[in-house]
């Protein structure tokens, strides 16, 4: 989602879009089905079959995995109102983390790059129908 997300805002960025990004139920689908299609098309776990290296997988916490992170907050709360911890504030050992995958300027630069092959490429189809 991530990718697709910035994909999408340097297009809107770049194109000077009255707009923003929208993300719906028809967007969610697209993008379930595309990460079916390279799961099955072995193309996002390449690592894994040529290196023999583990995939990532990030996926939201089950409800046992979020009870799992309450009781890990109240033993923590203990700890702190006895003065065993430190009062951290908003920061906790077990809580909700948010991942981000950063692009480098040269990587947004491949974003425009990829759309004149698309171009050149869906043109040469053209003149060949």
């Amino acid at each position: 989602m991530d990718v697709a997300m910035t994909v999408a805002e340097s297009k809107l960025i770049t194109s000077n879009a009255p707009t923003w990004v929208g993300v719906g139920d028809q967007e969610h689908e697209f993008l379930f089905g595309y990460t079916k299609f390279l799961v099955y098309q072995h193309i996002a776990d390449i690592d894994w079959y040529d290196r023999q290296m583990q995939p990532s997988f990030m996926a939201p916490l089950t409800c046992r995995g979020r009870e799992l992170v309450r009781m890990i907050q109240k033993i923590e709360s203990k700890y702190k109102e006895c003065g065993d911890l430190p009062d951290t504030g908003l920061l906790h050992a077990a809580q909700e983390g948010f991942v981000q995958l950063l692009f480098t300027p040269s990587e947004l630069q491949r974003i425009s790059l990829v759309d004149d092959i698309q171009k050149i490429y869906k043109s040469s189809k053209d003149k060949n129908a």
